[in-house]
């Protein structure tokens, strides 16, 4: 009995769910339905019966609106059989076909393609902001087209390329303002939270609808309708006992009355089976092996019978319910079949003699290979066939082949995960068939790259020792070289032991001038990352002394990164611009976009130091257009995080605040964890400037502890505890600071704790610590501009910190001194909000050296600027230090200003009546006046006051 023939019983709830989602979706409010289940419970009829526009129970609505949705399905393939994005070509192929189809959907139909053609970045950071570029570009073209009622389903999700779920995560990401229902159906959801598939589940977007087996009820209405007049709907007990309530196997289980026991699926095969002519079955078995969907032509070829003899033995599978006619991937009607279910498939195979399904594999291998190689997935197919057809060298050779170009295909279309499956392949046939040390390092250090690319770093680093070691005993100095420069610019624990290690196996050979350059530079990096700061410096200026007479591009550029990596010093800045022009350059050269927004980024942390705001917007007009000419998320993501520290420190709270969010949310749809945790360190900054602890987001503490320990965390944390006011918790965490106060800074981590201190240092009254801070600030406060980085934030002046250093360390002349050229070089760098913070200190400085009308105006300027730039905390402060000093001021002189102004016409002889003329009050009030002047200053007569007053 045909699939669609037989009853569909028992899914009432989930029914409801799915047509309730369908119709909000045609209302404009689009979702994803993730339907799970084991093999064989129903998930592709539950969703072939809730698309239907008529509703077969009364008690389940229609679907939709009353015009069906066009849908599109795509199906997943096991073993990463099919080319990558393959699900989602299908079902936007499906949805334009006849050249009909919602507008737009062939747009996201060419991206698709464009996203399948890619080359290869050198790095993992360009290979996932490529990726996830053109991804992001067909998810948007899809959402775009789906301004009309729309449906997408795709099977078997569970198989999915790592391509295909991602673009289902960004499709998702946005699905809620479209008329879009997107459909999934996959095995049980997994338990890892890493998986990308479980992390999909967990958006807001998506439901998910969990299948279990039938119940007996529902066996019972099942069996009632297969036959009314049969005697199947008494034993729904037994019958549901003996499925495991897997609708695949009812039929099985009801109509097999001679054995007690379960019903597996080989049963339900070999029933189907033995409802064929003899002739058909091999051939049926044969197509089995073959993955469907399957074409008489080649199932003959293989079985070794005409295509007539073949075609009539899969028509007879289809009237058994075994297959059913597929549309073929061109769109054809007709030529091609697909079992039923997969486990029919499955089932048939596992009946095959052994030998004789070796034979069967090396026949398809044969057959397939001579067919045109623009066949979606024909290279891993004719490699599984390979693997299949025996263990002898021809085949596992022939296996490493294919592996290897189907790899190269996945590695075009962006698909790492999959180039690195296929890539394993290769090296396990190449092993099963012998091969040597070249040729197995060779096809290793191919597995390394990939899983670089995918970002399996502890896999490719893995790969990369492999890889050395058999070019050691190959004798192949180039593939050990290669192998030490697969992984750049990582930092993870595994690496920065053994990244070392083979650079120095590579330099202990000779090397080409460039290579060699580049392994110093990769030797010096992991070193510097490991903490070995000065054996890194060893190599550096080696590596670009090497690479500069080379003229090799790649060698220059690294050498230059390497550098750059190594200026941790104050004085550093001319070189960083240096090597900043070099990395430009280079990056230019070898059409390396993000390399050359990382050295405009150098340039502009440079810039901004020597106060050359020039160069700061010559750099970032260069990083927008880089971003616009790119159309890299990395770049775009470099952008907005530079505008927002910008804005940061000129005081433009909004505009800072928007380019994080949108910095943020490109970080959150590309999944790029560290982006996100620098939206929370900008997050906090912007707390500390503004005093204002509702800038730290709801989930910041949470956040902050999934990261690792680290000084720069601690202060991140502390100074978090201190703005809202937990003191004691603030306190104990700033005494693990203090010891940072007598160590060298080292990086820009080490400089990022420095920067942030001071806050703490004057909250709890730490004059030691105020010294030493002074110290290691002083050579920084040489310089006249902005002290940080544009992926994070800047401060102004460091003069600024200097000065409030000096100012608790008691050395107030030299803090006056500081913080009056800081509030100058803050104004002239624009940087208003630090112009603010300096004025406070600075006011707080005079009223220390007894000069409290001075404070006054400086603490008066601060409070008005801190007003118009909404810094909650320092108008605050501002306002507290002013209150002070006028109660002060009213405690040292006790007259009011009247009597100021009666005292001074009385030091001028004038008798009462000439005051009260001159003041328009009357003599009584005059005498008034006089006895209260008198009283509070303590004199017996006017003479006394005459004498005092005017000496």
């Amino acid at each position: 009995m045909r699939k669609q023939d037989r009853p569909f019983v028992g899914r009432r709830e989930e029914m409801l769910l799915l047509r309730s989602r369908s119709r909000t979706a045609a209302e404009g409010r689009g979702g994803v339905v993730l339907v799970t289940g084991p093999a064989g419970i129903g998930k592709t009829r539950l969703v072939e019966e809730a698309l239907r526009p008529d509703a077969r129970s009364p008690a389940i609505p229609p679907a939709g609106a009353s015009t069906p949705a066009p849908v599109g399905r795509g199906y997943c393939v096991a073993d990463h059989a099919a080319p990558a994005l393959w699900p989602w070509q299908q079902a936007l192929l499906a949805l334009t076909r006849g050249g009909g189809g919602p507008a737009g959907i062939a747009a996201a139909l060419d991206l698709l393609g464009a996203a399948g053609r890619q080359n290869a970045p050198g790095d993992a950071a360009s290979a996932a902001s490529s990726r996830f570029a053109a991804l992001a570009a067909v998810a948007d073209a899809v959402l775009t087209a789906a301004t009309v009622p729309l449906v997408i389903v795709l099977e078997d999700l569970h198989w999915a390329d790592t391509n295909s779920v991602e673009l289902l995560r960004q499709v998702a990401g946005g699905i809620v303002d479209s008329q879009l229902m997107l459909i999934a159906t996959l095995r049980t959801l997994p338990d890892e939270a890493s998986n990308a598939v479980g992390e999909l589940s967990r958006l807001d977007s998506v439901d998910t609808v969990p299948l279990l087996p039938l119940t007996a009820a529902a066996i019972r209405e099942y069996l009632t309708a297969l036959d009314p007049a049969a005697s199947f709907a008494a034993r729904a007990g037994e019958v549901a006992r003996r499925s495991g309530g897997l609708p695949l196997l009812l039929d099985a289980a009801a109509r097999d009355t001679d054995s007690p026991g379960t019903v597996a699926v080989r049963d339900l095969v070999a029933t189907l089976l033995a409802q064929l002519p003899t002739s058909a079955r091999r051939v049926v078995q044969v197509a089995a092996l073959l993955r469907p969907p399957v074409d008489a032509e080649l199932v003959g070829r293989v079985a070794e019978v005409d295509e007539s003899t073949a075609g009539m033995a899969l028509d007879a599978a289809c009237r058994a319910g075994l297959l059913a006619r597929a549309t073929s991937s061109l769109g054809v009607e007709g030529q091609e079949f697909a079992f039923t279910h997969g486990l029919l498939a499955d089932g048939l195979t596992d009946l095959l003699d052994p030998v004789e399904r070796r034979g069967i594999h090396r026949r398809a291998a044969v057959t397939l290979q001579a067919r045109p190689a623009t066949v979606p997935g024909l290279a891993a197919e004719v490699t599984r066939h390979w693997r299949g057809a025996g263990g002898d060298e021809e085949a596992q050779r022939c296996a490493a082949r294919w592996a290897r170009q189907a790899a190269a295909e996945s590695i075009q279309a962006s698909a790492y995960d999959e180039a690195a499956s296929h890539l394993r392949t290769a090296v396990a046939a190449l092993r099963q068939a012998g091969a040597g040390d070249a040729e197995l390092a060779e096809t290793t250090l191919e597995l390394a790259r990939s899983c670089y690319l995918a970002g399996a770093l502890a896999k490719a680093l893995q790969q990369c020792e492999q890889t050395a070691a058999a070019a050691g005993r190959a004798g192949r100095a180039d593939l050990t070289a290669a192998a030490a420069l697969v992984m750049r610019w990582v930092d993870f624990p595994q690496a920065t032991e053994a990244i070392p290690r083979l650079c120095r196996v590579a330099l202990a050979t000779p090397q080409p001038a460039h290579l060699r350059s580049q392994l110093l530079s990769q030797l010096a990096t992991a070193l510097g990352e490991a903490g070995s700061t000065e054996a890194a410096r060893q190599h550096v200026d080696e590596a670009m002394e090497v690479a500069r007479a080379s003229g090799d591009a790649q060698a220059l550029l690294d050498a230059a990164r390497t550098r750059e990596m190594a200026l941790d010093g104050p004085d550093d800045a001319q070189e960083r611009l240096r090597m900043a022009a070099t990395a430009i350059e280079q990056a230019d050269r070898l059409g390396q976009p993000l390399s050359a927004v990382l050295g405009q980024q150098w340039k502009i942390r440079a810039a901004y130091q020597l106060g050359r705001l020039d160069l700061v917007d010559e750099a970032m007009t260069a990083v927008a257009a880089l971003a616009d000419r790119s159309g890299l998320p990395l770049a775009r993501w470099h952008r907005l995080r530079g505008v927002a520290a910008r804005a940061a420190l000129e005081g433009r709270f909004a505009a800072a605040r928007s380019a994080d969010l949108e910095a943020r949310r490109l970080g959150s749809r590309a999944g790029d964890a560290q982006s996100i945790g620098l939206s929370y360190a900008f997050a906090a900054h912007l707390a500390a400037l503004r005093g204002d602890a509702t800038e730290l987001p709801d989930d910041y503490w949470p956040a902050l502890e999934a990261f690792p320990p680290s000084p720069l965390m601690t202060v991140n944390r502390a100074n978090g505890l201190l703005l809202e006011g937990r003191r004691e918790e603030a306190l104990a965490w700033y005494e693990r600071l203090r010891w940072t106060l007598g160590e060298p800074v080292v990086g820009t981590r080490g400089l990022g704790v420095l920067m942030q201190l001071i806050d703490l240092v004057e909250a709890f009254g730490d004059p030691p610590a105020a010294e030493a801070l002074a110290a290691q600030l002083k050579p920084y406060a040489a310089y006249p501009g902005a002290v940080g980085g544009p992926t994070v934030f800047f401060i102004g002046s460091m003069q600024g910190h200097y000065g409030r250093a000096l100012a608790h360390a008691g050395e107030l002349r030299d803090a006056e001194a500081a913080l009056r050229a800081a509030i100058a070089q803050d104004a002239a760098l624009g940087a208003r909000a630090h112009v603010v913070l300096g004025r406070l200190a600075l006011a707080g400085v005079l009223r220390r050296l007894d000069d409290p009308d001075a404070a006054a105006a400086v603490a008066g300027a601060a409070a008005a600027e801190a007003r118009r730039l909404d810094m909650a905390g320092p108008l605050a402060r501002a306002d507290r230090l002013l209150a002070d000093l006028a109660a002060a001021r009213r405690a040292a002189d006790p007259l009011t200003p009247r009597e100021h102004e009666v005292a001074a016409l009385v030091v001028q002889a004038m008798s009462n009546r000439e005051i009260a003329a001159r003041l328009v009050l009357s003599e009584r009030t005059v005498e008034s006046h006089i006895r209260s002047i008198l009283a509070k200053l303590g004199y017996t007569n006017r003479t006394e006051l005459v004498a005092r007053w005017r000496a």
